[in-house]
């Protein structure tokens, strides 16, 4: 039996769909964009891409992808909901 994730058409081969693996990304990134270190949330981003590519083979699934585009932008969506 196969441990490889299938590739499906939403989402390319040669990806990092690891639901597990990218939530290691994903959860520092948040937390640290949350934290008002936007520079950090992006390193983390930016650490994960070449160890990714060089011994996994593997790009950012879709989900780091769409975090790491709104933390570029300082995307308000992200913010925690203000209590009032």
């Amino acid at each position: 039996m196969s441990t490889h994730p299938r590739s499906s058409p939403a989402e390319p081969s040669g990806s990092y769909r690891s639901t597990g693996r990218a939530a290691s990304s994903a959860l520092p990134m948040l937390v640290r964009y949350r934290s008002e270190r936007q520079p950090g949330a992006l390193q983390v981003y930016r650490s994960a891409q070449p160890i990714l590519r060089s011994e996994l083979g593997l790009e950012p699934c879709r989900s780091l992808r769409r975090l790491h585009q709104p933390i570029l932008t300082s995307d308000r969506l992200l913010d925690l909901p203000v209590a009032s």
